[in-house]
């Protein structure tokens, strides 16, 4: 006997078929919306200053994994030769060598705060037959992750008008004020070179004392200055922060319009070849331009160090020469750079530095570069 089933059989429940079509009207919709999500847009990379980009879009509501900060974007990798400026922008350093790497043969970089750099050597080389004075600082940078890194920044300082000198500004113009410079890079601009080219060192070196010497003072001088490490990550209350920044003379080459050369070497015992030759006539002055330049370039990677002139008031009148003594070939004189740190109105009318000074510090610096980021775009229609 063959079994017969109905082709159709009635069901029961009364609501089934508007209750099936009701969910089968919401899978289908969830499911648009997650192809839309999913296929709908593609990825594409963009650069951003900020390694903790994160692209918020209308598909983070969904139940799905929201993205991280910063997972959108890769790190980048410096290398020997490689540029950067700090968030503070007052010097562009250039990498001169990586003694450590974490990569390899780089340096991998995703905004970690400069608090591990610290100037360790200044190179200052002037010549006054070219009115111009020479300049090379390097940074040291020993960061947690792993990597060592040594980094300098370069630039000539001339009071003549011809010589190309990148941070030099005439005191008191408006053109700074019109180009919405940060307060610590006009600082850069206004004052330093002015005290720098045209102050302390040409009045007293090249011209007071090659005049009265009749030109047998020496017509060139180069040395480099040592400085003890005081990063920012030691803290506020460290000894280096607190105390009278120090330096040491490490090397020192005076050379004379005849072609003698005298030479000094700290790494070499004392004899009669090989004497200090800091004499009163210009070790004041060198010493302001050398705290003024580690100030500088401290302010640069964001070390907050209470004992920095710029910084504090108190700590002027123990850092910088206020006067340089008379010797045979200089005449008593007041220094330019400390007038203008402790009356700025007075020594450069105009300028509104009294407005500005003391500087501070705003935060620890990062090195300013642009990170690959991933970015989603919505696909254009027929894509």
């Amino acid at each position: 006997m063959a079994i017969e089933y109905n082709i159709t059989r009635p069901i029961p429940i009364r609501w089934f078929a508007p209750v099936v079509y009701f969910f089968g009207l919401i899978v289908v919709g969830l499911l648009t919306v997650l192809n839309v999500a999913l296929v709908g847009y593609e990825t594409i990379t963009i650069f951003n200053p900020n390694p903790n980009y994160t692209q918020s879009e209308w598909y983070d509501a969904l139940p799905m994994r929201a993205p991280t900060p910063g997972s959108a974007c890769a790190p980048t990798v410096f290398n020997v030769g490689d540029s950067f400026t700090t968030n503070y922008s007052m010097f562009q350093w250039t990498i001169e060598s990586i003694p450590r790497s974490n990569t390899g043969t780089g340096v991998l970089y995703k905004g970690t705060p400069l608090d591990h750099c610290d100037l360790t050597s200044l190179y200052i080389h002037g010549d006054s037959r070219s009115y111009a004075i020479e300049y090379t600082g390097v940074v040291t940078c020993k960061a947690a992750e792993g990597y060592e890194l040594r980094a300098k920044t370069a630039f000539t300082l001339s009071s003549l008008p011809g010589k190309y000198s990148p941070f030099y500004g005439g005191v008191g113009q408006p053109i700074f004020e019109n180009l919405g410079l940060s307060i610590l890079k006009r600082m850069t601009l206004e004052v330093l070179p002015s005290v720098l080219c045209s102050g302390d060192i040409q009045l007293r070196i090249l011209d007071d004392m090659f005049v009265r010497s009749n030109g047998t003072t020496p017509i060139v001088a180069s040395v480099q200055i040592d400085f003890p490490p005081c990063p920012a990550s030691l803290g506020t209350s460290a000894e280096c922060a607190t105390s009278v920044p120090t330096y040491n003379v490490s090397a020192l080459a005076l050379g004379y319009a005849d072609l003698r050369v005298e030479l000094y070497s700290a790494l070499l015992p004392i004899s009669d070849t090989n004497k200090p030759l800091l004499m009163d006539d210009y070790n004041a002055p060198l010493s302001n331009i050398v705290q003024v330049i580690a100030a500088g370039i401290r302010l640069d990677l964001g070390n907050p160090s209470p004992n920095n002139f710029l910084l504090n008031d108190a700590v002027v009148d123990e850092t910088l020469y206020a006067t340089f003594p008379e010797t045979n070939l200089t005449s008593a004189a007041f220094s330019r750079l400390y007038m203008v740190r402790k009356s700025p109105a007075l020594a450069v009318p105009g300028s509104k530095l009294e407005t500005i000074l003391p500087l501070n510090v705003s935060g620890p610096a990062v090195a300013r570069v642009a990170y690959a980021c991933r970015y989603q775009r919505r696909k254009s229609a027929g894509h």
